[in-house]
Formats: C-alpha cells, structure tokens, sequence
C-alpha cells in the first residue's frame, strides 16, 4: 500500500470577506504571542497592504495564517513573521518552505536587510528547524504582565523630584538616556533618532521626564490599547540608581494609564537585562512568555 501523496501548500489573497472565516480559524486554532486578542489590530492597522496576510490552504482546507510584519517603527531593518493560527496537524516544514519565500520577497521588496521569526511559533517550529533554514539565533525576550492595581506599583514621589512631559526640546535627553542604559553593541540596535523623535512627538502620550533640579535622571514611555497598557522604555541614569527610581518609574506609567482604563499591564525585557529583571520581579510582575528570536540575514 502506498501512502498518498503530499498536497501542495498555496497562499490565496487576504480580502474584507476571508475575515470572519480567518477570525473562526484563529479562535480554534490559536498561537500565542499573536492570537484573537489581536486580530482586530492586525485586520484594522498592520494588513492594509495585503500582501502582508500569509492565508495557507492544502487543497480545500485552511492550514495556517500568519502575516508579515513591516516592524519599521522598532526595528527598522527587519520583516517580521507572526503567526496567527495553525492547524495542530500541519507540518512545520511545510510552512517554513512555503512563507519563508514570501518573507523574502516581501523584505526585499521593502529593501529590508533581514527577517524574523520567534521559536514559539507553533507548529512545532522547533530552534533546529530555522537553524536549517539559515536562521541564527538572536536575542530572549521576557514578557512580563502585572495588574494595575497591584500595589508595589503605587510608591510616592520624592518632593526632590518632578515630573514632566517632553517636549521638541527635551526628547533628546530622553534618548541621551535611553543610549547610557544600552551601552555598545546593544546601542546599536536603537530606534534612530529621527524615527524615535517623531514617535515621541506624534503618539497620543508623550514620555516623561524625571528631574532632580535641572538634572534628567530618567525617563518613562507607554502606550496602550483597550485593554493592555505597554511598557515601551524605562531609562534610568546610572548615577542614580539605587534611589528607587524603577519603582517611580513604574508608579508614573500606571499614572499615565489610568485614563485609559487598561487591564493589565506588560513589559519586555531581554534575558541579559538582569537589572530590568529585578525591577519586575520585586514589583510583583509575572512572566508570562518567553520568546527567542531568530533572525534570516538577507
């Protein structure tokens, strides 16, 4: 007896009609860290380009669907492959042979310099199977999630110190922070000036400086969604720390967030950031997701 044969994998076009059939298959085949929770911000602001939606079929049977994302903002250099959804019984060769291509095109296109993919795809997508591919292995990142109302975030502020929102003329001691807590070679995996400038200037909460006199001793940045409040960057000079300064750091970005109304509040953090760690873990912070990231050079 002969086994039949392997059906091909195709990708067919995203259109407004495919979402509430993608939106079912996510739902019963969700993969963390992209899933229903983001859907709506998927369909609604990173897939205006539909080229970016990766929709895999075997013959009449969707298998997976994952998008490329044009990570332009934060890593200006690199698309990035996130995965939405995928059939428990579909293989993680096929996918890579099928959208690793359509990563490629898709970042020379963009005049991209490489890719990436993150191990927890999945599919049992295992490390050995991007090695592969050609895939080296990059950074760990630690997700760490805490409630808003957690009360180790809530410290009060040194009347020694104040706050303020920056300004055109303040965002490059923001920077000039941010570079002192990145010391080569992780300087150079930056957002550009210009491009952190603008986002600074443009997003609906600006950070915020703290100052001891004239002095900036630090910095903080968040944004949010409905539900999620996101730590963007926390900056804290080396010469002061061991004032508490994450703790106020902390207390500021629930501050900012209360008007939002979030759920929950996240952070990333590399596995080698081991003061960042710290700070999360005595405030009360949980890890809910750690992802190493490989990364396709082109």
């Amino acid at each position: 007896m002969t086994s039949s044969p392997i059906q091909p994998v195709t990708l067919k076009p995203f259109l407004p009609s495919n979402a509430e059939g993608m939106k079912k298959f996510i739902t019963q085949y969700p993969r963390l860290p992209y899933g229903l929770g983001d859907f709506e911000t998927f369909t609604q602001q990173w897939i205006s380009d539909h080229s970016c939606v990766l929709d895999l079929w075997q013959g009449n049977q969707r298998v997976a669907v994952a998008v490329l994302l044009d990570r332009f903002e934060a890593q200006p250099q690199s698309v990035e492959v996130a995965v939405l959804g995928y059939r428990w019984d579909f293989s993680a060769a096929l996918f890579l042979e099928t959208v690793i291509p359509a990563a490629q095109n898709k970042a020379r296109e963009q005049k991209k310099l490489k890719i990436e993919m993150i191990s927890s795809l999945g599919l049992k997508v295992a490390p050995a199977d991007l090695n592969r591919k050609g895939f080296s292995t990059g950074v760990t990142v630690i997700t760490y999630e805490s409630s808003p109302t957690n009360p180790q975030l809530l410290v009060p502020l040194p009347a020694k110190w104040l706050w303020q929102e920056a300004t055109e003329k303040t965002v490059p001691l923001c920077y000039e922070l941010l570079k002192l807590n990145f010391p080569e070679p992780d300087a150079q995996s930056l957002v550009p000036y210009a491009q952190f400038e603008r986002l600074a200037l443009q997003l609906p909460i600006k950070p915020h400086l703290l100052f001891e006199d004239q002095t900036a001793i630090a910095f903080v940045w968040v944004a949010a969604d409905p539900i999620t409040g996101q730590l963007l960057f926390i900056a804290r000079h080396p010469r002061y720390r061991g004032q508490g300064l994450g703790k106020v750091c902390l207390s500021e970005a629930v501050r900012l967030l209360q008007p939002v109304g979030i759920k929950r509040l996240q952070a990333e953090v590399k596995d080698s950031d081991r003061s960042a760690i710290r700070l999360f873990e005595v405030s009360g912070f949980r890890t809910v997701r750690k992802l190493t990231r490989f990364i396709l050079p082109l």
